[in-house]
């Protein structure tokens, strides 16, 4: 969906993408609470059923949860378990204190110079964790995230 702003960083994409569907969600909310017919097609005359008054927090913590798994912090945590490193063990190989690597994960800017200095031991081309810095997704070391089962109506 995202790619619908094509003339947008990825970073500046998703953050748009993600407040559109924030928008979309609370007119949802909103409009199922209101009993709009164009949400209750088979239920005419029935009374729309009550909203749980904490859905639209839930929906915007759900958001930031996706948003932060697709930010540099989230690239982060995907290649160090792909690799099966703690942070420590990137920051001792990359020569960083380890609050500098899990201020990242944390959603901290990166300086490049600082950065490319965990390629080696993330096995990652400079250039690909330098891009994922700027909000960029390669596909072939960061995939989009797999849905849980659960959620696909599998078990």
């Amino acid at each position: 969906m995202w790619r619908l702003r094509s003339d947008l960083a990825d970073r500046e994409a998703r953050s748009w993408t993600r407040a559109l569907m924030r928008d979309c969600a609370a007119k949802v909310v909103a409009l199922y609470a209101a009993g709009a017919p164009e949400l209750l097609l088979d239920f005419t005359g029935t009374p729309a059923p009550a909203v749980d008054p904490a859905l639209p927090a839930t929906l915007a913590a759900r958001a930031d949860a996706s948003e932060h798994a697709t930010t540099l912090a989230g690239f982060l945590r995907h290649r160090r378990a792909a690799t099966g490193l703690s942070a420590a063990d990137v920051a001792e190989a990359a020569l960083l204190p380890l609050p500098v690597v899990t201020s990242w994960e944390d959603g901290a800017a990166a300086a490049p110079s600082q950065l490319i200095r965990c390629a080696p031991v993330l096995q990652l081309p400079e250039e690909t964790l330098i891009a994922a810095g700027q909000g960029l997704r390669d596909a072939d070391y960061w995939p989009l995230p797999t849905p849980p089962p659960a959620a696909l109506g599998r078990r």
